[in-house]
Order: structure tokens, then C-alpha cells, then sequence
């Protein structure tokens, strides 16, 4: 990956609630402000995908991970986030 930002760079964060970013098979949380749980941080985490059918996004089994820890997944039943 070259460039972590978009084209507004880290300016175009600071007003957005949700910053995602999508690269070929993956899309990562680049920073989120409002979490649904308040003892979790979303920001990091990453997913696996592909398209299929032109425009449907079919996650991986394997569900969330957090970037820079290869196979530790975060889908759980104690951490209430479901594994596809």
C-alpha cells in the first residue's frame, strides 16, 4: 500500500465519523469516533473480501483483524462480533 490517506490527506478525517479504506480484497478502519462499544476500538481493524456478482461484497470467514497481527481473528461469541 503507498499512500494511507486519500486524497485530502489526514485532512479529510477530521470531519468524518467513519474513515475507510478499501484496497483490492481488503478494506480497513482508518478511524472511527463514535464506537457502538465503548471498551472496543474499531480503529486498526481489517477484513477480507471478494465481489461477487459485479457489486456484492462477500467478507472472509476468518472475519476482523487487527493490522499488523496476521491470523489472529477477532470474531467471537465473547466479543459479540459473528464470524461469516
Amino acid at each position: 500500500m503507498r499512500f494511507k490517506n486519500g486524497l485530502g490527506g489526514a485532512r479529510s478525517i477530521e470531519k468524518t465519523r467513519l474513515y475507510l479504506a478499501l484496497e483490492p480484497g481488503k478494506y480497513t478502519i482508518r478511524k472511527a469516533k463514535i464506537f457502538r462499544q465503548k471498551d472496543r476500538n474499531p480503529n486498526g481493524l481489517s477484513i477480507a473480501f471478494k465481489i461477487v456478482v459485479g457489486a456484492r461484497f462477500v467478507t472472509d470467514a476468518a472475519g476482523w483483524k487487527r493490522e499488523g497481527n496476521a491470523g489472529e481473528s477477532l470474531c467471537s461469541t465473547t466479543t459479540k462480533i459473528p464470524c461469516r
